[in-house]
C-alpha cells in the first residue's frame, strides 16, 4: 500500500506560498516559516505593506493540507487500454 501525502515533505516552513498583491495584482513568494511568524510583508510589484492574521495563514495552510486529501480521495485507477 502507498505512503499517506502527510508523509511527503509538503507545506513545510521553508516551502514558498504565493501572496497576491490586492493592489497590483503582483505574486511575492514567502516561506511559509516566515509568513508564520510575521504579519506584514511588502508586495515585490508595487511596495504596498500587506498585513495578514497568523491565525489565518494557518488556517488557510490547514485548508490546503485539507484540499489534498480531498482531491487525493476522489481519485481513481482506470483500467489501460491495450
Amino acid at each position: 500500500m502507498g505512503r499517506a501525502w502527510r508523509d511527503e515533505v509538503m507545506f513545510e516552513d521553508d516551502d514558498e506560498w504565493p501572496v497576491r498583491c490586492p493592489s497590483c495584482g503582483d505574486t511575492t513568494r514567502k516561506q511559509i516559516g516566515w509568513l508564520m511568524a510575521n504579519t506584514r510583508l511588502r508586495c515585490g510589484g508595487c511596495g504596498a505593506v500587506l498585513g495578514y492574521y497568523r491565525e489565518r495563514m494557518a488556517r488557510d495552510l490547514d485548508d490546503a493540507h485539507r484540499a489534498v486529501d480531498s482531491f487525493s480521495r476522489g481519485l481513481r485507477i482506470e483500467k489501460s487500454a491495450r
